[in-house]
């Protein structure tokens, strides 16, 4: 399987998680994709004017959504499920990959691959969804949220032994 799909005039690529050691690729891409890039900045209001403070990027975060058919493009009423299930099941392990006071290794970051705009990140999840409505029984929907932590190619600037820290202070570069 190719990681294309085509609109009729190009190809367009897809996205997808890679953790410890395992791909999952969308099959097709989310219905609604938003990559927000916020600004720190403070607005202070006074008698004698208005003071802003600019502090420079913020934390990057990344929603979106879609569905999976049940089938998944095959006649096997199971298939979607499992497609489902495969990509609940990852982003849950990531969620236990925490324990109190662990580091976690470099091998344990969630990785995220928006092929389409070539946009790579380590990324922490922080909404899973899985959205069932009796009038679409057919579709598993899904919603992600995702905190970038630093673009793919950029060192971490906590690794000091190939580890990130998971708890405490940490700073989140892109």
């Amino acid at each position: 399987m190719t990681n294309n799909q085509k609109d009729g005039k190009n190809k367009l690529k897809r996205i997808e998680f890679v953790f410890q050691g395992k791909s999952y690729k969308f099959a097709l891409n989310p219905e609604e994709y938003q990559n927000a890039r916020p600004n720190r900045v403070n607005l202070t209001q006074t008698k004698g004017g208005a003071w802003i403070d600019e502090f420079g990027a913020g934390v990057p975060t990344i929603q979106f959504r879609g569905t999976k058919k049940k089938k998944n493009g095959t006649s096997d009423p199971t298939k979607g499920f499992q497609k489902f299930k495969e990509l609940k099941d990852m982003i849950r392990s990531v969620y236990d990959r925490v324990s109190m006071g662990a580091v976690v290794p470099s091998s344990k970051e969630l990785l995220f691959f928006n092929h389409t705009d070539g946009e790579y990140w380590v990324v922490t999840p922080t909404t899973f969804d899985l959205l069932r409505s009796v009038s679409r029984p057919n579709l598993y929907a899904y919603n992600i949220s995702l905190i970038c932590q630093r673009q793919i190619n950029k060192p971490n600037p906590n690794d000091i032994s190939n580890t990130t820290p998971l708890l405490g202070t940490r700073r989140l570069d892109e």
